[in-house]
């Protein structure tokens, strides 16, 4: 489908359209103008999880009950600093006046550029995309309230316990698919992670990046962003053991992680939703 101007035209699922020549990709709902709330579509909830949110003038204030390895039953509070979680999420996304004709200047280019980075977005191409790593990255102060959790509950866990742990943890949250657009800004259907943890939800590609985000606290590990048709997931640097489904990025192997599910498929297993691989991004280390 080829659209060559802005306006109230719709999307499914992980659709690409053109606006002025640059390819946009919506990973989340379908593209509308304009969206003022973060207002989920395909909301679901896991029957194994409550996640709670109270907002205060300073602070977001979470309660989740979700389950942990072995099916254990958890309950977590913790809180994030309200200006900071709003900052972050405020300022990921970009103007649509990225999306019209411009002469690429050297002065242009590198204006785009600094907007971009801004933004969390890359250009790739002719595509602009979230830029992973740098929404890691920039996330990463909110986050690390809850990767502590994970570091009190399993202070030396190996690697497969840890990425099983966590996979839980983002799959327990519920299920919402993000407006495309959020304060006149195109995100690309995503929420970022601190959007995520003060929101209580997120679809595939917006827990994908929490999960990363959460995993750069465990050390050395190196993580892929692996890209299908209407879906996303992760790969995760390690050997495969038999029955585990991996893929080769770079002349390594990574394993497949599953974020989203009401399944909790535990690392090495991936869905039926994988199919053909369209792009493979790495975004550990996140440096």
């Amino acid at each position: 489908m080829i659209i060559r101007a802005l306006g109230t035209l719709t999307l499914s699922v992980g659709s690409v359209m053109w606006l002025n020549g640059q390819v946009v990709e919506a990973y989340g709902d379908s593209l509308r103008y304009p969206r003022a709330q973060i207002t989920p579509k395909s909301y679901m909830a896991s029957p194994n999880a409550k996640y709670e949110v109270a907002t205060s003038a300073s602070a977001y204030s979470v309660n989740y009950a979700f389950k942990g390895p072995k099916s254990a039953n958890l309950k977590w509070s913790w809180s994030h600093s309200k200006a900071q979680v709003d900052a972050i999420v405020s300022a990921y996304g970009i103007p649509k006046t990225m999306f019209n004709p411009y002469s690429p200047t050297p002065d242009v280019v590198a204006e785009r550029q600094k907007t971009l980075l801004a933004g969390c977005f890359r250009q790739d191409g002719a595509h602009l995309r979230p830029n992973y790593r740098e929404l890691i990255r920039t996330n990463r102060p909110v986050v690390e309230t809850v990767a502590q959790l994970f570091d009190s509950q399993q202070p030396e866990a190996n690697l497969t316990d840890r990425v099983n742990f966590v996979l839980n943890f983002c799959q327990d949250l519920p299920y919402g698919i993000p407006p495309s657009e959020i304060d006149g800004k195109f995100n690309g259907g995503l929420l970022p992670p601190a959007g995520v943890l003060s929101q209580g939800w997120g679809d595939c590609d917006s827990k994908a990046t929490l999960f990363g985000a959460l995993m750069s606290f465990y050390p050395n590990v190196k993580m892929v962003m692996v890209a299908v048709p209407g879906h996303q997931l992760v790969g995760i640097r390690a050997q495969a053991v038999s029955g585990q489904d991996s893929i080769q990025f770079e002349g390594e192997e990574y394993v497949l992680c599953e974020p989203v599910g009401l399944a909790r498929l535990p690392m090495g297993k991936k869905s039926k939703l994988v199919t053909t691989i369209e792009w493979t991004r790495r975004v550990l280390p996140y440096e």
